[in-house]
């Protein structure tokens, strides 16, 4: 059991590392450009490119939310006295980032899933949310660009981040996740349409679950004293 309690000592101390985290992030952010620039020197059918382009759109977005942890990390190590302006803008960017990240990957489940995808009025509908909600984010990073910290952010602006959670990681989400495993019911998935999910996916997840190991370390942090007291 002592044996046990160090080891999680040893990655309590490891993920607990500001050091450690960004060098994590920083290989995210690597693996990901990688990604990226391969996926961008491929070729594209004409019944593939919303595919395409959703696949684009969810490794920019995640890209652009890596570099704001990685900002915030170098802020602590290097800069923790500083207020810098340009963390809070890169900070708003972010949230843009994740409606971007999670509108792409609705659509890129959804046309995978389906032969001849079209979008629908429920795209379209959710696509104008998504829509609003970045130009939001964006427009204020620059008109409200002299904000050097969180309190001094509007009411509003509060308001919306609740928003954009609620309305990316179950609205959108659950209901795209939802139709696919519908559509997937229905019908055997063909061999090709595996391999697309294969070759789209297996690289990307990697490098997307890196960061999560920071999302888990502060749980790991709340139960490792409840665990070992």
């Amino acid at each position: 059991m002592i044996h046990i309690e160090n080891i999680f000592n040893q990655i309590h101390y490891l993920l607990e590392s500001s050091s450690f985290l960004m060098m994590l992030f920083i290989a995210s952010i690597s693996l990901k450009l990688y990604i990226l620039i391969s996926v961008f020197r491929r070729r594209t059918t004409q019944t593939s490119k919303i595919a395409y382009y959703s696949l684009i759109g969810v490794l920019i977005g995640s890209l652009v939310q890596d570099t704001e942890w990685a900002f915030m990390l170098f802020k602590k190590i290097f800069l923790d006295d500083m207020e810098l302006r340009f963390f809070m803008f890169w900070r708003r960017m972010s949230w843009a980032a994740v409606t971007i990240q999670y509108q792409s990957l609705s659509l890129l489940l959804e046309s995978l899933a389906k032969r001849n995808f079209r979008l629908s009025l429920r795209h379209k509908f959710f696509m104008f949310i998504s829509t609003l909600t970045v130009c939001f984010f964006v427009g204020t990073a620059f008109i409200d660009y002299d904000c050097l910290r969180s309190t001094d952010k509007h009411f509003l602006e509060f308001l919306i981040q609740k928003f954009t959670n609620i309305y990316s990681n179950y609205v959108l989400m659950i209901s795209s996740l939802f139709l696919t495993l519908w559509e997937l019911h229905k019908r055997k998935l063909p061999q090709i349409l595996l391999k697309q999910l294969n070759l789209l996916f297996s690289d990307y997840y990697i490098a997307y679950l890196l960061p999560i190991l920071y999302h888990f370390s502060i749980i790991f942090f709340f139960t490792n004293g409840w665990l070992f007291s």
